[in-house]
């Protein structure tokens, strides 16, 4: 148990200044595990002043985890340091935690698994009475409590708990996050499926620094799928944790993939779009046209919607389906008369060859093109390419994957600097958006890791909070 020590009221022989620290001779070390802790109590003695505790405890912080830095009696304020960065933590409680992690990230937690020195000070105690502090190791958390259970949310679960509003700010974070180069986005990994036309198993996998997220999308991509009326993208997320390495998440990656690049493309499209934007056209009536629709009249004045697809009927079974949408929506029967005249156009489809040409972007319009996402398939030509200031969301994988692109750049219709750099870049004020209301801006999505993996730590902590989720055993207890 920790021990008491009484405070001494000042006297002329305590003068004001730095205070005088002593830590308790005998250091009360108990290795038990109490909840799956272990726990190491320290006590201490604080002298009057504005005493300032060194723990020189380099045993105890060697490892990450969790700590607590206790304090009981009449002490109203405490505040925590680490002697090698600067204060990271202030609270008016009589308690608060350390998580020892890889780094300093952006709640200011300690951040070192090296043995260095923790310093409490209390700011705030009464001149007299005791005060006892006491320092709780908690790093050593079962493996078996750690290890037991991972969450499963599907396709219900993550449409739940990703409303519309959040993956806007989820996105744009994603984008900041890429662009500050904070994440670890190596390019993806494509593994042919021969037996089914177009078909490709995509691995997607990922770091992001502040605070450490990692995780990774595997996902099989089935163009024939709209054939069979089911979604062109059938996957999974999976999330770890950052101080076991476990899997902590598994969660349907169509819903985050289909959530997560409606609201790309709608922060793209504030970004890009012309503000009076009032008519888009989407060039596509699958999932993907859906998410959109809502994605984009949340956030811009839309009037009209112009639906086109391959399949007037699919496109007429779309607006029956989105019917009560807040603008008007038509079908066209030609790419021609959806593009024309349209602020915003949207290609959200599966065609291995260009269906939007360059010939029919008409000066102000804004472009995403969403589509494709390996370097086989392109939804635009060359000309629109070129006509286009060309924004990206993570420019190695527009180098490595961005099928239209890739088709300018080697029939010499445009240079490398033509693109004038990443929609993050954009959003942080590193680099120009339109300039007049004439430019054609063209955002490439071909969706980050960094988008699937914020959407997917945000619907897991949501689930757990109101007990939305599914236990599934993951390794023997």
């Amino acid at each position: 148990m920790p021990v008491t020590v009484p405070i001494p009221r000042r006297t002329a022989a305590q003068p004001n200044g730095r205070a005088r620290l002593r830590q308790q001779a005998t250091t009360l070390r108990e290795d038990r595990f109490a909840g799956g802790r272990q726990v190491h109590p320290v006590a201490v003695t604080i002298e009057y002043g504005e005493p300032e505790l060194l723990l020189d405890l380099p045993d105890l912080v060697a490892e990450r985890g969790l700590y607590f830095v206790q304090m009981l009696g009449g002490a109203r304020e405490v505040a925590v340091f680490h002697d090698r960065l600067e204060r990271f933590q202030a609270v008016r409680s009589n308690c608060t935690s350390i998580a020892i992690r890889d780094q300093l990230d952006r709640n200011h937690t300690l951040s070192s698994n090296k043995r260095d020195h923790v310093s409490c000070r209390v700011l705030s105690m009464p001149r007299t009475g005791s005060v006892t502090f006491c320092y709780v190791c908690a790093e050593h958390q079962r493996a078996d409590k750690q290890l037991k259970t991972l969450k499963v949310l599907g396709r219900d679960a993550v449409a739940r708990h990703l409303p519309r509003a959040i993956c806007f700010k989820l996105a744009a974070r994603a984008f900041k996050e890429t662009s500050s180069r904070r994440a670890e986005q190596p390019n993806r990994l494509i593994v042919p499926i021969r037996d089914e036309q177009g078909g490709v198993l995509s691995v997607m996998a990922g770091v992001l620094q502040r605070p450490v997220l990692f995780g990774a999308k595997i996902s099989a991509v089935y163009p024939g799928n709209r054939h069979r009326g089911l979604a062109g993208h059938q996957g999974v997320v999976v999330v770890f944790d950052s101080d076991t390495g476990a899997p902590t998440g598994i969660l349907h990656g169509g819903e985050i993939t289909a959530r997560r690049t409606a609201a790309a493309t709608a922060v793209a499209t504030v970004a890009l779009a012309r503000p009076h934007a009032r008519i888009l056209a989407l060039i596509g009536a699958g999932e993907q046209a859906s998410h959109h629709l809502a994605a984009l009249l949340d956030c811009l004045p839309i009037e009209q919607v112009r639906i086109w697809s391959q399949s007037e009927s699919r496109a007429r079974s779309f607006v029956n389906a989105h019917e009560d949408s807040a603008a008007e929506l038509v079908v066209r029967d030609s790419i021609e008369s959806a593009v024309k005249g349209a602020d915003v156009l949207c290609t959200l489809t599966s065609a291995p060859n260009p269906i939007l040409a360059g010939r029919l972007l008409e000066p102000g319009q804004h472009v995403n093109a969403v589509g494709s996402s390996v370097r086989q398939f392109r939804e635009l030509d060359e000309e629109a390419i070129q006509r286009s200031r060309l924004y990206a969301d993570y420019l190695p994988m527009l180098e490595a994957e961005g099928g239209d692109y890739l088709a300018a750049l080697s029939s010499g219709s445009i240079t490398p600097e033509h693109v004038i750099g990443e929609v993050g870049e954009v959003l942080l004020g590193h680099k120009p958006g339109r300039q007049s209301d004439e430019d054609i801006t063209l955002f490439k999505s071909l969706g980050i890791v960094a988008e699937d993996l914020t959407a997917a730590q945000y619907a897991l902590e949501q689930a757990a909070a109101t007990g939305d989720d599914a236990d599934a055993p993951f390794d023997r207890p």
